[in-house]
């Protein structure tokens, strides 16, 4: 290796775990604290209490679960998700490097490590990161298989071992493995088994079902009760979540900007049109290589890259709409990776006059994808500091009130003894809500059910993050009504910026308005 791949690759890592380090400390928000609540359960039932009460598969909760043994504070969680993100980047890098040359290694690896969809899953206490990770290690398998033209034996059973954990961390890992297993299914057939052998793919599916196994009858308990929540839930439509899904892919982020635009889908077209181009002119040059082996092992990689991203964007918003799944944006996370591949084959197969010229024109990719804003795509919750505002001004025994599941997120951050009610699903006495009522939403027929509950009580805490569910609002401004109605007045309040905000209400029984 050359000193100044030596230099470059440490400058990557370096911006990698720079970019990904400036909010690492930040509240967690709600599915971060769902995270947490999950891995520290104890051991025993912890599979039990997973199948019953989440949607997702275990591995990632018991990484965290272990993490945690050794310290439990926002960023310290956090940091797991850094090393899972900074591997992604080498791994990104060992691939393109393995399957092209060093210098579509660092470009692949810049990148990763600048492109904002794969910091923001760097900076969650989620599964995605790792689900990456896995997936990034799975392609640099298949890049160094693809160079060997067939592959070793361990190689292939360690890929079937990848796709197996990736499906130990998140279930939509079927979209992936589906992807680039139609490509080498393909490729074997095509070949007659010489350049993909059929037995040690079949050994690679076999290992990964082993893997899996164990986790088998608790997916079927997880997803009969899941399946039943979740009948009826739909996209607002296909095209909508496929051009919601195009627009998360790795550097081509010149969607996600205009996604914000009135002209959305013309923007898209466009892009979708110039990205095919590119690809259309890649695979020409591609073709028009005289090295009848490398050429046919770069097409294979760009078949795969392809097909894991047609399948990725194409079959989930598909399988989503039709089946009534709930499909959301960051379930693209793979994506975004690919693309990166992807992206730095593009570079490296238009711009090949020189090294120089293509680390120029890699160079103007980076920072066009650097320049793209990564708050757009965080979620920030302030649970903690709206926690610490109601903790100053409740007693113990007093009642904290908010919709669905924001009651125990003030409860992951808060110290005081109160008592904690989830509206509408905990309120005593309240109607029974419809089948198939997703929204929850507060009804006037729930007016009675809360003039009982703050009757018990002299001091109220609302808490509001959650206001808007499937679209529809859940009208919580029944509860300042009906508080108003009863004698009680606003003592504290606040708003706390974020995406989405939350707002917090103190009221005392024949207090003053405050302000």
């Amino acid at each position: 290796m050359k000193r100044e791949h030596v230099i470059l690759l440490g400058l990557m890592l370096l911006v990698a775990v720079a970019v990904r380090l400036p909010t690492i400390g930040q509240s967690l928000w709600v599915d971060e604290i769902y995270s947490a609540n999950f891995a520290a359960h104890p051991l025993n039932g912890f599979f039990s209490n997973l199948a019953e009460n989440d949607s997702h598969p275990p591995l990632y909760y018991l990484l965290l679960h272990a993490w945690m043994g050794l310290g439990s504070s926002d960023a310290w969680l956090r940091s797991l998700s850094v090393i899972f993100g900074v591997g992604v980047v080498g791994l990104a890098c060992a691939a393109a490097w393995t399957i092209r040359s060093p210098q579509a290694g660092l470009i692949a690896g810049f990148f990763a490590a600048l492109t904002p969809q794969l910091i923001e899953l760097s900076l969650e206490v989620r599964y995605l990161a790792l689900f990456t990770l896995l997936v990034a290690g799975t392609m640099y398998l298949l890049a160094r298989i693809l160079t060997a033209r067939r592959g070793l034996w361990w190689e292939w059973l360690l890929v079937g071992a990848l796709q197996g954990l990736a499906m130990l961390t998140f279930y939509y890992a079927a979209l992936f493995i589906a992807g680039i297993n139609l490509v080498l299914v393909i490729e074997a057939l095509r070949s007659r088994g010489r350049a993909v052998p059929f037995g040690r793919l079949v050994a690679s599916w076999t290992v990964a079902a082993v893997v899996f196994s164990p986790w088998l009858p608790f997916f079927v308990q997880q997803n009969a009760r899941v399946g039943a929540v979740q009948e009826g839930i739909a996209l607002s439509g296909v095209p909508a979540g496929m051009v919601r899904g195009i627009a998360r892919l790795g550097p081509f982020h010149a969607l996600q900007l205009a996604l914000e635009a009135a002209h959305a889908r013309h923007a898209m077209a466009l892009t979708a049109v110039v990205v095919a181009l590119l690809v259309i002119g890649a695979l020409r040059r591609l073709v028009a290589e005289s090295d009848e082996q490398l050429r046919a092992r770069r097409l294979r990689w760009m078949a795969l890259l392809l097909g894991g991203i047609g399948v990725l964007v194409v079959a989930g918003p598909l399988a989503s709409w039709a089946k009534g799944l709930f499909f959301a944006q960051r379930y693209l996370a793979h994506g975004a990776l690919l693309a990166v591949l992807l992206a730095a084959e593009l570079v490296c197969i238009l711009v090949r006059a020189s090294t120089w010229r293509t680390v120029a024109t890699a160079a103007v990719c980076i920072v066009f994808v650097a320049s793209l804003p990564s708050a757009a795509y965080r979620v920030t919750e302030p649970w903690r500091e709206a926690a610490q505002f109601v903790d100053a001004r409740v007693e113990p025994g007093d009642l904290v009130v908010g919709l669905e599941f924001d009651p125990s997120c003030y409860a992951y951050y808060g110290h005081v003894p109160v008592t904690l009610v989830s509206l509408p699903d905990e309120l005593p006495g309240a109607p029974a809500r419809p089948e198939g009522d997703w929204v929850r939403a507060l009804t006037e027929d729930d007016a009675p059910s809360l003039r009982r509950l703050f009757a018990e009580h002299e001091r109220v805490a609302a808490i509001w993050c959650h206001t808007v569910k499937f679209g529809r609002e859940r009208n919580v401004a029944l509860v300042g009504r009906v508080v108003r109605e009863m004698g009680f007045r606003v003592t504290a309040e606040h708003d706390f910026a974020g995406r989405p905000g939350i707002r917090v209400e103190v009221f005392e029984r024949g207090a003053r308005d405050a302000g």
